[in-house]
C-alpha cells in the first residue's frame, strides 16, 4: 500500500440529521415508572423537551452530555438539530465515506470530460436515486468489483477534541427576499484541521491484477489527484461565484472569488486543493451535475421525466436545477457557504 496523510481544514461541516441526546440515572428514571414496574404512560412518547425543567438548563446540569456555544434562531422547545459525526465520546471526525464520496464525484467529473462521454437520457436507468449508474460504470468501472476507486481506500479522520463545535444557523436561499425555514446544525468551526489516511492499493495495478481489472489510463487519476481536484475547482467555484454575485449575496460571491483567485493564480501548492464536503454542498456536490448540464437539450429532458428527475419538487419546464443553495446566517445576513475545506496531501 502507498499511504497518503491527508489533512483537511474545514470551514464549516454540517452531517445527518439526528434527534438530540438526554441522559438520565437508574434512579431518575424511577420517577417515571408505576409501582408494577411499567413506564408512566403520561410520558410515552412525549418530546424529551417536556420532560425537563427548567433547573435543568443550568451548567451544572447532568441532562445534557455536551453543550454548544452558539444560539439558534429558532425560539421552539424540542427543535431538531443536525448532528455532526461523532464518536462514542462526543467527539466530531470527518468519516471516509464522505471524503471519499467527494473525490468519486470529481473523478467522475474529469472521466465525462477525459473521455468525451455524450449524455443520452434514454440510455440512463430508470430509478431517479440510479439514474447515471450506467455513466458512472463506464467512467470507473462496471462493478464493485471491477471499480477504480475499489484501490482507494479512505479512513475516518482522528476525531477532534470535545470543544470544536457550535451551533450555526443554516438557510436556504433562491435571490428572492425571503428566506427557507431555519436549520439549527452542528458545525465544526474555521481554523480546525483534520488528519486522516488515504491509501492507495497498487497490487490493482500490478501486471497479476491488472489483465482482468484493466484500469489502463485511468490509474493515473488517482496518481494526479490533487490536479484533477483543482481543475474541479476552477468549474464549481466560477459558478458558485456567478450564481451568488447575480443574486447579490455580497460576501458569499467574495468568498468564492478569493477562493477561485487563489485556484487560478497556482497560490495552492501542487499538493493542495480545496474539496466542499458534506451535507451543505447539496445535490451539486455529490452528483456528476456538472457534466449532465453540458449539453442543454438532454438536459432538459432529463429534468422533464418524472421517473429520473433530480428535481422532485414542482418545477417548469426551463426553470434553474438547483435553484437554491444552503448557506451559513449570521443576524439574518447569508455570510458563508457550507463544506469547503482546503486539503493537503503528503506522502507518509
Amino acid at each position: 500500500m502507498e499511504k497518503l496523510q491527508f489533512i483537511v481544514h474545514p470551514p464549516t461541516i454540517a452531517q445527518n440529521s439526528i434527534l438530540g441526546r438526554l441522559s438520565y440515572t437508574k434512579d431518575e428514571l424511577d420517577d417515571f415508572v408505576d409501582q408494577k414496574g411499567n413506564f408512566d404512560t403520561r410520558i410515552l412518547g412525549r418530546p424529551a423537551a417536556e420532560l425537563l425543567e427548567p433547573e435543568d438548563f443550568t451548567p451544572e446540569s447532568k441532562r445534557f452530555r455536551y453543550v454548544l456555544p452558539g444560539e439558534p434562531s429558532t425560539k421552539e422547545r424540542g427543535a431538531i438539530l443536525r448532528e455532526m459525526y461523532k464518536d462514542v465520546e462526543d467527539r466530531p471526525y470527518l468519516p471516509g465515506s464522505s471524503l471519499k464520496g467527494a473525490l468519486r464525484t470529481v473523478l467522475v467529473w474529469h472521466g465525462f470530460r477525459d473521455r468525451s462521454i455524450k449524455l443520452e437520457v434514454n440510455q440512463l436507468g430508470d430509478n431517479r436515486g440510479r439514474a447515471t449508474q450506467s455513466v458512472e460504470q463506464r467512467i470507473l468501472g462496471i462493478n464493485p468489483n471491477y471499480d477504480l476507486l475499489r484501490a482507494l481506500h479512505v479512513a475516518d479522520s482522528q476525531p477532534l477534541a470535545k470543544g470544536h463545535l457550535r451551533i450555526a444557523n443554516a438557510r436556504v436561499v433562491t435571490g428572492s427576499d425571503k428566506f427557507g425555514s431555519p436549520i439549527e446544525v452542528e458545525a465544526i468551526w474555521k481554523d480546525n484541521t483534520l488528519h486522516t489516511t488515504i491509501s492507495v492499493d497498487i497490487f490493482l495495478h500490478s501486471e497479476q491484477a491488472d489483465h482482468k481489472l484493466d484500469y489502463g489510463s485511468s490509474w493515473q487519476w488517482l496518481e494526479t489527484l490533487p490536479q484533477i481536484v483543482r481543475a474541479h475547482n476552477v468549474e464549481q467555484l466560477t459558478k458558485e461565484h456567478n450564481w451568488f454575485k447575480e443574486r447579490q449575496y455580497k460576501k458569499i460571491a467574495g468568498l468564492y472569488h478569493q477562493m477561485l483567485d487563489i485556484v487560478t493564480s497556482n497560490k495552492l501548492a501542487t499538493n493542495q486543493f480545496f474539496l466542499q464536503i458534506g451535507w451543505g454542498g447539496g445535490w451539486r456536490s455529490k452528483t456528476i451535475g456538472a457534466p449532465l448540464q453540458s449539453d442543454k437539450k438532454q438536459w432538459e429532458r432529463l429534468l422533464t421525466d418524472k421517473g429520473r428527475s433530480p428535481a422532485r419538487f414542482h418545477r417548469k419546464e426551463g426553470d434553474e436545477f438547483p435553484k437554491s443553495r444552503r448557506v451559513l446566517v449570521v443576524r439574518n445576513e447569508p455570510v458563508a457557504p457550507f463544506g469547503w475545506c482546503l486539503a493537503e496531501m503528503t506522502e507518509r
